[in-house]
């Protein structure tokens, strides 16, 4: 590779791509951290690829370098704005203020479909944590998609004419007066390699032909959806998701056996995080059991259910519960 010629015609060293792509990122404002986890690197080694190229920049900091970057035109082939380089960073996934409970055998299944497929869709009754699956899924599958995945919810939006909008306001992509924002929207995702995990199409269906143009136009792109119901287009992987494991109360299960059902443990988790003093006794633990059982082992349902504990004795809510049904 030959020397390079700046400004004041003095020859500079070469950059590597890699040190080309430190820059890049460097310039458009990323930390020292950012970029080692852009690039997957330590961020001991991009800070000695910064030493490297302020080395053969002849400068000494980071705004320095930035701007001699710009004086060379050193990355005028691959220059993004700003906003669009922090859009690739790492997606918009909302941190999870409680553990996941149970579900290891979904995940795994789920992010090996998504291996093969470009369109899978979560689907299930009402609060059978399809939400929750999903994004569990997107969690332990970032590294897999260089872009990002990105999260559209659209539980308030009613007009299916809306959903092409939300997913190009999610990824910063601006609409232009004089073009169809489809049309940028397919433009931008042919040249990306993302996940986008769209929650609630269960009344958009009408939106299914939109999600499979972009799919048509973007090889990288790949839909993590949910639904009540699939979308029936073509390429698209059904994933019914099942209540949580429910505890069968014939069998006389020990205290131990009982809190390693899904359904009951989640509903322990969720309980001891309003009441950390709560009894798991013997008694209580069969109280619990009746009360998923109950609730037929809905996340959602003993979600809501669990904080009871703060008011009810157990047996007085698994008998409430079986009152009302």
């Amino acid at each position: 590779m030959g020397l390079r010629r700046r400004a004041t015609d003095i020859w500079i060293e070469p950059f590597s791509s890699r040190e080309l792509e430190v820059l890049q990122l460097l310039s458009d404002g990323f930390s020292n951290r950012e970029i080692a986890e852009q690039l997957f690197l330590s961020v001991e080694t991009v800070k000695w690829y910064n030493k490297q190229m302020f080395l053969k920049l002849g400068v000494n900091s980071r705004i320095q370098a930035a701007n001699k970057a710009a004086e060379l035109n050193l990355l005028q082939s691959k220059r993004l704005n700003p906003s669009q380089t922090k859009r690739r960073k790492s997606g918009n996934l909302p941190a999870q203020l409680s553990s996941y409970v149970g579900r290891e055998k979904e995940i795994s299944e789920v992010k090996d479909l998504l291996g093969d497929n470009r369109l899978v869709m979560l689907t299930g009754a009402g609060g059978s944590g399809k939400t929750r699956l999903a994004l569990q899924v997107a969690e332990v599958s970032h590294g897999r998609y260089p872009d990002g995945i990105w999260l559209v919810e659209l539980a308030k939006i009613r007009d299916p004419g809306l959903v092409i909008p939300a997913i190009a306001n999610v990824l910063n992509i601006p609409g232009k007066p004089d073009a169809d924002i489809s049309v940028v929207l397919k433009r931008e995702l042919s040249q990306l390699n993302l996940l986008l995990v769209i929650d609630n199409l269960e009344h958009l269906l009408d939106s299914a032909q939109q999600i499979a143009e972009l799919l048509a136009a973007a090889p990288n792109l790949s839909v993590l959806g949910t639904s009540r119901e699939r979308l029936h287009i073509y390429g698209e992987q059904e994933y019914p998701v099942q209540p949580l494991s429910l505890p069968d109360l014939g069998r006389g299960l020990t205290g131990n056996e009982l809190k390693e059902i899904e359904s009951i443990a989640l509903f322990i988790q969720r309980a001891k995080a309003i009441n950390p003093g709560l009894s798991l006794n013997g008694g209580s633990l069969e109280c619990i059991a009746r009360i998923c059982v109950q609730l037929d082992g809905l996340p959602l349902a003993i979600e809501l259910c669990a904080p009871m504990v703060k008011i009810f004795p157990l047996s007085e809510i698994a008998d409430r519960i079986e009152s009302n049904l």
